[in-house]
């Protein structure tokens, strides 16, 4: 018996310090991954909107959004009744939440709607700039609109209940890019993602305009016109928008309609649009996220629940090409 507990002790000491360097060595992986990931997004972010030619603003911005087409309202279309209670959708907190039936979303139209602010999701133009030759031709350069970027966070599955505790299905950073509609020839995808004034005007909202709870998904575009769109991550495969006030819980009974319905999915994230010369165009964003990363095994948990390991980080980006 004494040597049985010899050896147990003898393991004890040999195993310990072992398995606390396994965790030490995980945690530190998470930090140094959610350091870097957070670096990069900031970077590409910092990129686009050093190429803008526009930004859209995300919420009412004085100066902004006080002039056509908003005229004083907030720049998005916010559901205010279940987008699912006519179209057979699963019941519950995922039929409420779900943004879109099928590949198809739910168009918001008139009369079940609110406009909405969205300070977590960012919309601007890429442009380039045409340089004709010659010396004398050099102060004729021009900007084309090429590209229409977007930054906005959703659930990693939107038919899956968010639980802050679910490493599974994570709030995700994703960026969208398209195509002008205008130059593509398609007028399915020009009423779809209608940029002009008009997409306020029409008794139904064009599917970029929409907000479900604060969580839009432009994966719509992606998957119904991959020849003109692109939909991907903004962040590493394992990162997560942190959303430490997000909704996880049923709404109340009875047919939940919020006070604030584009509450719900508010990541710990913002980009704060400023006119800052007085034109009525956005001239510098403030990008403050809070992004984190889970570690691999739980480490130093006492229930093997991995750890959300989390960075915050803020950047303010002055846009040249805005004039």
């Amino acid at each position: 018996m004494v040597a049985l507990a010899i050896l147990v002790l003898m393991l004890l000491i040999v195993f310990v310090p072992v398995n606390i360097g396994i965790n030490l060595f995980y945690l530190g992986k998470a930090n140094a991954d959610v350091q870097s990931g957070s670096t990069l997004a900031i970077q590409q972010i910092e990129s686009d909107l050093q190429q803008a030619i526009y930004v859209y603003p995300n919420a009412q911005v004085p100066g902004v959004t006080d002039l056509p087409p908003y005229n004083g309202q907030p720049p998005y279309y916010q559901s205010t009744v279940n987008p699912c209670a006519s179209a057979g959708c699963t019941t519950g907190l995922s039929s409420w939440l779900e943004p879109s039936v099928g590949s198809t979303p739910t168009q918001v139209c008139a009369g079940a709607t609110m406009r909405a602010s969205n300070p977590t999701r960012l919309d601007m133009i890429l442009g380039s700039v045409n340089q004709p030759t010659g010396a004398a031709n050099q102060s004729n350069n021009t900007v084309t609109p090429t590209y229409v970027v977007s930054y906005y966070t959703r659930r990693l599955n939107p038919m899956i209940n968010y639980s802050t505790t679910d490493p599974q299905n994570l709030m995700v950073l994703y960026r969208f890019q398209s195509e002008i509609p205008s130059s593509t020839g398609s007028t399915a995808f020009q009423n779809d993602l209608n940029l002009l004034s008009t997409r306020y005007s029409g008794s139904c909202s064009n599917f970029w305009t929409q907000d479900y709870n604060g969580e839009p998904d432009l994966t719509y575009f992606s998957n119904n016109y991959p020849n003109f769109c692109w939909n991907n991550r903004a962040v590493g495969i394992n990162m997560a928008s942190v959303a430490s006030n997000a909704v996880y819980a049923a709404p109340p009974a009875p047919t939940p309609t919020p006070a604030s319905p584009n509450s719900f999915f508010q990541p710990n994230t913002s980009f704060t649009c400023i006119d800052t010369v007085g034109d009525g165009k956005i001239h510098r964003v403030i990008i403050d996220m809070m992004l984190g990363e889970y570690d691999a095994v739980g480490a130093g948990s006492t229930n093997g629940q991995q750890n959300l390991q989390t960075v915050h980080v803020k950047q303010t980006v002055d846009l040249p090409n805005v004039h």
